[in-house]
């Protein structure tokens, strides 16, 4: 079977900078302000606090997105007491859990990026992602 490709310039793209509109059916345009993934994910925790943003499959427990949002707001406070933010790069060392997402969830709150570094990688291999990605912080 033959692979059809297509040029990525062959395709729309949204304004990256910016209010933008899409057009509805009707012909609607409804605006929408840009978000960060981590300030989507304040929005949606301040609105549906009760709701359960996370379940744990290995031991089935819940975390609502209050719960969810306290351990991120304490992992983002961290960082910024370690003058950890924007313009940086935090490694995050864990297994798949609720701790994990919390951890993600508070390094994007502080506007830095984050390396997912899994514990079942040999130390050779966390050690060079370590270094080729310039973290600042794991």
């Amino acid at each position: 079977m033959k692979q059809q490709t297509t040029p990525s310039s062959a395709f729309k793209t949204m304004p990256a900078k910016g209010q933008f509109g899409l057009a509805m059916q009707d012909h609607r345009q409804v605006q929408y302000q840009p978000l960060s993934l981590g300030q989507a994910f304040v929005k949606t925790a301040l609105a549906f606090p009760e709701r359960t943003a996370i379940i744990d499959p290995t031991t089935n427990q819940k975390l609502s997105y209050q719960q969810l949002l306290q351990q991120a707001r304490a992992v983002a406070a961290w960082l910024l007491a370690q003058n950890l933010g924007p313009e940086h790069r935090i490694g995050i060392y864990c297994t798949r859990s609720p701790w994990q997402v919390a951890s993600i969830m508070g390094v994007l709150m502080t506007g830095a990026a984050y390396v997912p570094l899994d514990p079942d990688y040999p130390a050779a291999r966390i050690q060079y992602l370590v270094q080729d990605a310039g973290l600042h912080a794991v």
